[in-house]
């Protein structure tokens, strides 16, 4: 779960499901906006960042900051996420959702992904985010190739 570049049903994953802080989270969306192309979308689905305590608010607050300027979507997953998703919003991005459980970031994603597309899995074990790929090979179909490092 460490930025695993997967492809499932056509559509390119990076799995950094691992872990997160505002400084991973902020690296992932800058290294999504550097891939270069056109005709994709840049998807982030972000899960909660653990153990911030007192620093989730402006950790919350640069994530979603960041991902206005990176990504066309950002799907904030659970509870913990609504800074981020705020912050996104108040920067003037416009496809913001917010969902309750990976179920419903999967039920999301089945919905507007396309071949091509490119999105970003990320956010601190306690979030569990490494079972969107599960339920995605299920919905998606399986794996086109081997998952490898980034």
């Amino acid at each position: 779960g460490r930025m695993v570049v997967k492809n499932i049903g056509g559509v390119w994953f990076w799995d950094d499901s691992y872990n997160a802080n505002p400084e991973s989270m902020i690296a992932g969306l800058r290294s999504m906006k550097d891939v270069e192309g056109t005709g994709f979308k840049r998807i982030a689905v972000l899960g909660r960042m653990g153990e911030l305590g007192e620093y989730l608010n402006e950790g919350n607050r640069r994530v979603g900051m960041e991902a206005a300027r990176c990504c066309d979507v950002l799907v904030c997953v659970g509870e913990g996420t609504e800074g981020i998703a705020a912050a996104g919003r108040m920067k003037g991005m416009e496809n913001v959702w917010e969902v309750r459980d990976v179920e419903g970031a999967v039920g999301i994603l089945c919905s507007i992904v396309r071949k091509g597309d490119l999105v970003l899995v990320k956010g601190s074990r306690m979030a569990k985010m490494e079972r969107v790929f599960t339920l995605l090979e299920e919905r998606l179909g399986g794996e086109d190739s081997q998952g490898k490092e980034a």
